[in-house]
């Protein structure tokens, strides 16, 4: 099954997905691979949130280019350190319910659903900036709610994945333990980021 299909399943059965990866006999140098892709989608999906609040911000045009690559940057840089934070406290936690997976299966559990919602959050970035460039605001709106499906999706598929990597047998119960963890790390990274709308 090709990477695009992988993701498109992961959509539907995430802890399927996240055993064919295992299978697959992805490495560190592959869950890097797609964390940096993610990433780079999420920084380049934000690009025109990033305009549009300079401008409410009242910045001059000449600033908005520089503060657009420093966003960019930043959300790189910054975001793999959160990840890999975030990946290990995932286990930290698994490991206080017996969880029996490795501190490796929890980064690429992490790092393949945030790839696989990487689809959602450029989405809501290209609508984004179709909204800002015609003067749309219910597309705006649009963004908005696919920032959200975003989110959502990358929990979902999240949930599934480090079930699988940690032999949990509910998902569910694991997406509640893991939505408490990523609104602390968002709030945390919001706070840290000057903030935003949440889109991507």
């Amino acid at each position: 099954m090709s990477l695009v299909n992988e993701v498109f399943a992961a959509w539907g059965n995430p802890r399927a997905a996240m055993a064919r990866r295992l299978d697959a006999g992805d490495g560190e140098e592959r869950a890097l691979f797609y964390l940096m892709v993610a990433l780079t989608i999420q920084a380049v999906a934000s690009l025109p949130e990033t305009v549009m609040l300079a401008g409410q911000a009242g910045s001059p045009e000449d600033e908005i280019g520089p503060l657009t690559f420093a966003s960019f940057t930043f959300r790189i840089i910054v975001g793999a350190l959160v990840m890999y934070a975030l990946g290990a406290a995932a286990h930290g936690v698994a490991r206080l319910f017996k969880g029996q997976g490795s501190w490796f299966g929890a980064r690429l559990a992490l790092f393949w659903s945030l790839f696989s919602a990487a689809p959602f959050y450029l989405l809501a970035g290209g609508i984004l900036a179709v909204a800002l460039v015609l003067n749309v605001p219910v597309l705006v709106e649009g963004a908005w709610i696919l920032g959200i499906a975003a989110q959502l999706v990358f929990l979902w598929v999240w949930a599934g994945s480090i079930a699988e990597v940690e032999g949990f047998r509910r998902p569910f119960v694991v997406a509640l333990v893991i939505g408490g963890i990523v609104l602390v790390v968002l709030v945390v990274f919001a706070v840290t980021s000057g903030g935003g709308s949440g889109i991507a």
